[in-house]
């Protein structure tokens, strides 16, 4: 569209105009116009090498592309530059969970939920890994108290999910869908 004509035009004058390079990327990665998006944020941080969003924004362009090692790459660095990031833990948790890592996935959930207590989505979804966690144990018939532990856990952060966003139906068909589950595996 317009924008991305417009910020063409900046770089054509001045190709070393790091937000011209950025705010094109931001612009191609909406459109999903991801190789594309890549490239403008490859020459964004070219330009400037610590700049956090541009490195978030890769990641996230990989992600929403199926990129998922390469997104974690991203992440990390993320990380790297700026430690309490709660949203550079979040989406390098996501991409860990993309990839079925669910023990990573865990831990930068936690990660995220250590640096913004109050952050639902990061409740919710590290409930989701709770109960993928869960569920492994129920499909093996091994260990059903190690099962109903990581349930527990996964109720936990669905009702905290819930707490803190009382509009998030996802938690609620969360909570009532592993609480008929937990009543099926205690036989009742």
């Amino acid at each position: 569209g317009k924008a991305q004509k417009m910020y063409m035009e900046v770089i054509k004058l001045d190709p070393n105009h790091h937000a011209a390079w950025y705010n094109l990327g931001y612009v191609q990665e909406e459109l999903q116009l991801f190789d594309s998006a890549i490239k403008s944020f490859t020459e964004a941080l070219k330009l400037e090498p610590n700049d956090k969003d541009a490195v978030i924004n890769l990641g996230n362009t990989y992600m929403n592309s199926g990129k998922f090692d390469e997104s974690i790459v991203q992440y990390k660095k993320a990380i790297e530059l700026d430690s309490a990031c709660v949203m550079s833990h979040y989406n390098l948790a996501s991409a860990y969970h993309s990839i079925f890592d669910i023990k990573s996935a865990m831990k930068y959930f936690k990660c995220a939920i250590e640096i913004q207590s109050d952050y639902a989505d990061a409740h919710f979804n590290l409930g989701i890994c709770y109960q993928d966690e869960g569920a492994k144990l129920k499909e093996s018939s091994k260990d059903k108290k190690t099962m109903m532990e990581f349930y527990e856990q996964a109720l936990k952060h669905y009702k905290e999910a819930l707490k803190l966003e009382s509009e998030m139906d996802e938690a609620r068909e969360a909570i009532e869908l592993l609480m008929a589950e937990m009543a099926e595996a205690n036989g009742k």
